[in-house]
């Protein structure tokens, strides 16, 4: 089964129910919607982003647009953050996405987190469920390890892989002098440091698709226009340089 086709950069949706203080529905609603208009064609919630606030709100916003673009969910957690793949639960969360969506199928459904009580083998025997039922088209892991991946693609064809992936890793937001060196770089290519670490991603392989989120339409604007910011060999071996490892500067 080959992956959904989807633009080259998508658009995540959690800052629009949770994570990032007060949010502003009209102007979420603004950003996904302007997210369409530059191009964007792949948008990503989860149950766990508003437990269901955040479905209704990505649904309202995509509504006119339904056809013309790809809708991923994910299950995967309680609501006190703990993991829950029970096998019920993700009944339930297909069918709350659903009706909170307002669509009659997702086109991507994920397992959020592993779940140590419940083999993945199982998960994915649900999971499938649901793609031969016609509620769900595509299947995809989050979090997770290879092994765990070719397990669950022996029950069903996992078609994508979800990961935290950048130039940063783990402490994107760490004020190091390494950030400080990559910003000015940035700057010399006429371009942001986020543009400069979703460019860098681009660059890495064509079945990578970075999925940034934002609440703000000219952000998301911005962060598009990434895809324009053409990084040169010596760009990047530049880039290797001021992080080999990372966004923090293990180096010393």
């Amino acid at each position: 089964m080959r992956p959904p086709k989807v633009s080259a950069i998508g658009y995540g949706a959690m800052g629009t129910a949770m994570g990032y203080g007060p949010s502003d529905d009209t102007e979420s609603i603004a950003a996904i919607r302007r997210a369409h208009e530059l191009g964007t064609t792949h948008f990503d919630t989860a149950e766990m982003y508003g437990w269901g606030q955040g479905d209704k709100l990505l649904g309202t916003a995509l509504a006119p647009i339904r056809d013309e673009v790809t809708i991923a969910t994910k299950f995967g957690f309680t609501p006190t953050f703990s993991p829950n793949s029970q096998l019920d639960h993700i009944g339930e969360v297909v069918d709350n996405s659903l009706r909170n969506l307002d669509v009659d199928s997702i086109d991507l459904l994920y397992q959020h987190v592993a779940d140590p009580q419940v083999p993945v083998e199982e998960v994915v025997g649900v999971m499938k469920e649901y793609v031969e039922a016609g509620k769900v088209k595509y299947l995809g892991l989050s979090n997770t390890d290879a092994a765990s991946i070719r397990k669950a693609h022996a029950v069903h064809p996992i078609s994508v892989l979800q990961t935290e992936y950048s130039i940063f890793a783990r402490e994107a937001e760490a004020l190091l002098p390494v950030v400080e060196e990559l910003t000015a770089f940035a700057t010399s290519k006429g371009a942001s440091l986020s543009q400069l670490a979703l460019a860098w991603l681009l660059d890495q392989k064509d079945y990578i698709v970075p999925i940034p989120g934002s609440r703000n339409p000219g952000r998301v604007a911005q962060n598009i226009a990434a895809t324009e910011l053409v990084l040169t060999d010596a760009d990047l071996a530049h880039i290797a340089e001021l992080v080999p490892k990372g966004g923090v500067d293990r180096r010393a």
